[in-house]
């Protein structure tokens, strides 16, 4: 852990707001499709953004493309392998990966927690989204006098309303005690990140966490539904998340896929499908 601490101080200028994300090699190409929708909106990154790679191939690929990742030693202390594959969800949000998704989380969030305790903002981020545009300083105006924000999650079970794919977070006293907590729950958590954060978020000892849920317009969530009217609402969405399944498909069908040969990360092997999103079997 001292190692860990060590390198973000080296790396990441002291109360910096940090972009954290893991991912496995199955996901790769939706984090370098997030490399380069960022490119090609000239918005610059790689300084501020801490990579958790889950494999050893994965770890290559993101450092090839120059981005500051978390050293692979710990993956020898877990006891288990965590699963470096992706197939995609069903209908339903079911993969036969899930548990690999749901470990992918779990070490989001203990180094999610270490830059929250030694006073970096916190932007938490899935893999599956695009930037029209830089929204970290709009996320600091609206951080004024709040503590958290989180995308929209429309569904009003133990899930939502907070989707946990992206969460901007100041450091203080109450969101350290909130980030603490919900890493000493991780062990009771199941599949499901989201509904622990929910459960945190919601909890009466927690009450004094100055919470919102981001504007839909500006903070999208790409659904099937989404598609159907997106060319009416896509010039008002800063981030676009790819939520649920058929990802790949969803972004290229909105135009929102930027891996490609205009791209200095592009890599022919990693395009998924073959490049053909739009066949049924592309799943991912």
């Amino acid at each position: 852990m001292k190692e860990r601490i060590s390198m973000i101080k080296t790396k990441f200028k002291p109360k910096s707001a940090v972009t954290v994300m893991t991912v496995n090699t199955g996901q790769i190409h939706l984090f370098l499709n997030w490399v380069c929708s960022c490119e090609r909106h000239g918005i610059e990154v790689r300084d501020s953004t801490l990579m958790v790679p889950t494999d050893r191939n994965a770890a290559k690929i993101i450092e090839r493309n120059n981005f500051t990742i978390l050293p692979l030693d710990w993956i020898t202390e877990l006891g288990f392998t965590i699963d470096a594959k992706y197939e995609g969800a069903d209908m339903s949000g079911w993969n036969p990966h899930m548990q690999g998704h749901s470990d992918i989380n779990s070490v989001t969030v203990i180094v999610a927690n270490d830059l929250v305790q030694n006073d970096y903002t916190l932007l938490l981020h899935d893999v599956d989204i695009v930037w029209q545009m830089d929204p970290r300083d709009w996320l600091r105006d609206a951080a004024i006098q709040r503590d958290c924000l989180a995308m929209f999650a429309p569904r009003w079970d133990a899930l939502g309303v907070a989707n946990s794919g992206f969460v901007w977070m100041v450091a203080n006293k109450r969101t350290k005690i909130f980030m603490q907590t919900l890493e000493n729950l991780l062990p009771v958590k199941g599949i499901s990140d989201q509904q622990l954060w929910n459960a945190l978020l919601r909890h009466h000892k927690f009450r004094q966490i100055g919470f919102r849920v981001l504007p839909l317009s500006q903070f999208q969530l790409l659904y099937d539904h989404t598609l159907r009217k997106w060319s009416q609402i896509k010039d008002k969405a800063i981030v676009v998340h790819g939520v649920s399944h058929r990802k790949t498909y969803r972004l290229a069908k909105a135009n929102l896929w930027f891996f490609d040969e205009k791209c200095t990360a592009y890599s022919k092997e990693l395009v998924p499908c073959n490049g053909d999103f739009m066949a049924p079997s592309c799943k991912i």
